[in-house]
């Protein structure tokens, strides 16, 4: 039982970063918007996941990214845009403290302004808009109680990810054939009606040219999630960019035709449910 032993490890399952904790079959809808001038209603990414038992220690993950962007200086309007899909699996022996993640993204993310909108919506899921980029993915988690209400989680691993020269979004550094280390770390408060989180998440080129900060994103985040409603769990999201080489880029400021001011902030919404 999670919180018997301070500091002991426990079972865990295949997670989204930003949902509530410890769910299997949990189906999923999250809407995260970056603070930039000029983009209207509901512009921003939006990401649809699912996770299903397959077998004992066996979980089958799948997300659907889309991005949505309309604003006042664009004609002849709103344009909405597929991400790159997630395919993967989360293998957990029984009674172990750790889940291996593998798994990878199809690259059917088209090149436009819609697109690099929803990658300054990426808060833990590099590549989801990556024009035309693929990805695979191997990572390794763990869960540690650290006391009845309070767990923390533990992720870390790397991630090769391809795009060709013609697929360079406008504003986004380029990303050829490159070997990615990834890492987070989220600490859950567990009470009765609520869930809270704070984490960070980040990763960084091991292969690619250029400095450290040059190749490297990290985030920090919190979420409230209601979950003494029946059968719905909304949410609500805050991250910080800390680092990136994606702010203030002046070909996105190009790619748009006009300056636009943009902030470290993001923000969202998330709705799921668990289906047993």
């Amino acid at each position: 039982m999670v919180g018997t032993l301070a500091a002991a490890p426990q079972q865990t399952t295949a997670q989204q970063l930003w949902l509530p904790p410890y769910q299997p079959m949990q189906f999923a809808v999250e809407g995260v918007q970056p603070d930039i001038r000029n983009i209207e209603g509901l512009s921003g990414g939006y990401f649809i996941t699912g996770t299903v038992s397959l077998t004992a220690g066996t979980e089958l993950v799948a997300e659907v990214p889309v991005a949505y962007f309309r604003t006042n200086e664009m004609r002849p309007g709103a344009d909405t845009k597929l991400g790159n899909p997630y395919v993967g699996l989360a293998l957990t022996p029984d009674r172990s403290p750790l889940m291996i993640e593998v798994g990878g993204r199809i690259p059917v993310a088209e090149n436009t302004s819609t697109t690099v909108l929803g990658q300054h919506a990426e808060v833990g899921r590099p590549g989801a808009f990556l024009p035309e980029g693929g990805m695979v993915t191997l990572a390794g988690n763990a869960r540690v109680a650290l006391s009845r209400q309070l767990s923390l989680r533990l992720r870390a691993g790397g991630f090769y990810a391809h795009s060709t020269d013609a697929a360079r979004a406008p504003g986004m550094p380029p990303v050829d054939r490159d070997l990615f280390t990834q890492y987070s770390t989220v600490l859950w408060y567990e009470g009765n009606t609520f869930t809270t989180e704070l984490g960070f998440t980040g990763h960084a080129n091991l292969t690619g040219r250029g400095g450290y900060g040059e190749k490297s994103q990290h985030d920090l985040a919190a979420t409230i999630h209601i979950t003494g409603l029946p059968v719905i769990t909304p949410g609500v999201f805050a991250g910080w960019k800390v680092s990136s080489a994606f702010r203030d880029s002046e070909s996105w400021q190009r790619a748009q035709n006009a300056r636009r001011d943009m902030t470290s902030w993001r923000f969202g919404v998330t709705l799921s449910t668990t289906l047993y």
